[in-house]
C-alpha cells in the first residue's frame, strides 16, 4: 500500500465551509505543499450578485496526528506563510473567537495548503496517520 491522502467538502454553503483532510502513511516520502481547498472552487457566497470568495478565514481546527509526523497549514502565497504545525496529538481542537486572516502578503492566492513531514521510520507494519477538520468562513473583498 502507497501513502493515500484524501480531502472531502463536508459542507459549502453560502458562507460556511468545512473541509476535512484525512491520511494513512506506510513510506518515509514526505508530501510537499499541496492544496487543500481553493475559495474560487466553491459555491458563491450569494446566489443573486454570483460572488465567490477570495480567501477563506479559519473559525476552528480539529485534528489527531500519529506521533513521528508534522502536518503543517499554509496560505498560499510568493512565499507561503505557515498558519499552524500539528504533531503528535491524540485529539486536539482549537477555537477562534474570530476567524484566523489570511496574512500571506505578495502573491497571495487565498489557498490553504498542507505539508507532511516524517520523522520516524514507518514501514507496513507501523503505518501512522492524521486527520485534519477545518470549519471555515467564506471572504471576499468588495470592490
Amino acid at each position: 500500500m502507497a501513502n493515500v491522502v484524501t480531502i472531502q467538502t463536508l459542507q459549502d454553503g453560502p458562507r460556511n465551509v468545512k473541509v476535512k483532510l484525512v491520511g494513512t502513511l506506510d513510506t518515509a516520502g514526505a508530501i510537499a505543499a499541496t492544496d487543500l481547498i481553493d475559495p474560487a472552487l466553491l459555491g458563491p457566497i450569494d446566489n443573486y450578485n454570483n460572488r465567490l470568495a477570495t480567501q477563506l478565514g479559519i473559525k476552528a481546527i480539529a485534528y489527531s496526528v500519529s506521533p513521528g509526523i508534522t502536518v503543517t497549514l499554509y496560505w498560499d502565497a510568493t512565499a507561503d506563510v505557515q498558519i499552524l504545525s500539528m504533531s503528535d496529538a491524540d485529539h486536539f481542537c482549537l477555537e477562534y473567537s474570530q476567524p484566523l486572516q489570511n496574512n500571506a502578503g505578495a502573491g497571495k492566492t487565498g489557498k490553504i495548503q498542507y505539508a507532511v513531514n516524517i520523522a520516524t521510520t514507518i514501514s507496513a507494519t507501523n503505518v501512522q496517520a492524521f486527520s485534519v477538520v477545518l470549519d471555515l468562513v467564506k471572504q471576499t473583498s468588495i470592490a
